[in-house]
């Protein structure tokens, strides 16, 4: 059995849809492992859960036509404070596709949901969001930290601190096993003990690399060159 941690919010005002949308994840669990879901029946309920924590779902599916605030303004919100999950939205109707770029859905499913069309949205929306995180295997617990939430790690001694957009972390690990949990092709070392995640970089010179929260990493002279082959690489991938 798979052991993928992922969160899901369902939110729809028929109760109907919610029904089989936990039928249809419930199938998901054989596959997948771990899932849990919460359900809600209107958008200004699901944005309490986002005020209430930080990036509380991995995947966020939405009924659009719904009382109150509607399933497009709920997803531009959530996109406010959470730029990493994957959104799908339900419809009765095919004409809201220019309404609802702005949040950059993953998908658009018409209704009544055709289970084939589910499945492989799911299937895509999970295995995406399995990109998305640095998964760390310890003793005490397994940790999933969004690479959306990284700035830079650094090898202190014995540990790794991991410095996120609003905190640091520290873990008990070898900086060099470490970096074999982290996707290269988003981060590169810019010396022995420092590593940052290229989707923060603003800038970089002869002894240090500037990110966007202001923090400066150091460049040593050996690895300056390998650094700006993998940023250069890197932009140009985006």
């Amino acid at each position: 059995k798979a052991e993928t941690y992922m969160r899901i919010a369902i939110c729809d005002n028929d109760n109907k849809w919610i029904n089989e949308l936990v039928r249809r994840l419930g199938l998901f669990k054989e596959t997948y492992g771990d899932i849990e879901w919460d359900t809600f029946c209107g958008g200004e309920d699901l944005l309490v859960k986002y005020r209430e924590a930080k990036a509380p779902y991995d995947i966020v599916i939405i009924d659009i036509e719904m009382d109150g605030i509607n399933g497009v303004e709920t997803a531009n919100q959530i996109r406010e404070s959470d730029p990493g999950a994957e959104i799908i939205f339900l419809t009765a109707h095919a004409d809201y596709a220019v309404e609802c770029f702005e949040c950059r859905p993953l998908q658009f499913l018409t209704k009544p949901i055709d289970e084939g069309k589910f499945d492989k949205t799911m299937h895509r929306a999970i295995n995406n969001m399995k990109d998305k995180y640095i998964t760390i295997n310890q003793s005490n617990g397994i940790t999933r930290l969004r690479y959306s939430e990284v700035y830079y790690v650094e090898g202190r001694g014995h540990n790794v601190i991991i410095n996120l957009r609003d905190s640091e972390i520290s873990i008990y690990m070898a900086f060099s096993k470490f970096l074999g949990l982290l996707d290269m092709d988003r981060c590169a070392l810019t010396h022995k003990s420092f590593a940052v995640n290229m989707e923060y970089v603003r800038e970089f010179g002869s002894r240090d690399v500037i990110l966007t929260n202001g923090a400066a990493v150091p460049l040593s002279r050996s690895r300056k060159t390998e650094f700006k082959k993998n940023f250069l690489r890197y932009v140009t991938r985006r």
